[in-house]
């Protein structure tokens, strides 16, 4: 596994960046990549465009990090995960993964990276406030403890849509290469508006004068 991905970390050229692989059941393995980023509210927004890297904080560093989940099939598929690493264009969405969905109009397909997420927005657009501005102290903070959550999740992470506006924040999760089922992705979808919603619960707490920044800069 190790001599597989060193091979591939090669072709990418972020060899350098390797911190360490997680093995886990099933095949699956994670893969932590070093990074100079520092700023939690950069990296979240960033995160909407960064393919399937994301930026998230280290379960046990609490070093801002970019973690790749590698399942038991992509494990021995190098040109796979050289797409992935890159973030190539992914393929287009099956009809199974279209009409696993529900219509909602929660969740969004989104085919642009390697594999294909399914996203869900923490404030849909009945819930978002009038005013989308929001104290910089408390986007800071909101942004390291929704990172924090994404590093100790599998296939899972945060990112903004739109920078600076944690009311655009919106929770996604990672649909396998190796062929999800209909009833997996289901699974998924629920889970996910689930999470979706605690998110949006821990924002609106956050917003709170009763939370200092003292406590998160602890």
């Amino acid at each position: 596994m190790q001599t597989t991905l060193d091979q591939v970390l090669v072709q990418t050229r972020i060899a350098p960046a390797l911190l360490s692989v997680d093995q886990r059941p099933a095949g699956t393995a994670v893969v932590w990549l070093s990074t100079d980023l520092t700023d939690h509210v950069e990296a979240i927004a960033r995160n909407a465009a960064c393919g399937s890297t994301p930026f998230v904080v280290h379960p046990d560093t609490g070093k801002l990090v970019r973690r790749l989940t590698v399942d038991a099939v992509e494990r021995w598929n190098t040109d796979l995960l050289v797409s992935r690493m890159r973030g190539d264009r992914g393929e287009a969405a099956t009809p199974a993964l279209v009409g696993s969905i529900g219509r909602s109009g929660r969740l969004v397909v989104d085919t642009n990276g390697v594999p294909p997420l399914l996203t869900a927005a923490l404030f849909p657009r009945d819930l978002r406030p009038v005013q989308s501005a929001a104290d910089p102290d408390r986007v800071r903070r909101i942004a390291w403890v929704l990172l924090s959550v994404s590093g100790g999740t599998d296939d899972r992470f945060h990112f903004m849509r739109e920078p600076g506006d944690v009311f655009s924040i919106e929770r996604a999760v990672a649909v396998g290469h190796s062929g999800s089922s209909e009833k997996q992705i289901r699974l998924k979808a629920r889970a996910l508006i689930g999470e979706a919603d605690e998110d949006r619960h821990l924002i609106e707490l956050l917003q709170h004068d009763r939370y200092p920044a003292a406590v998160w800069d602890a």
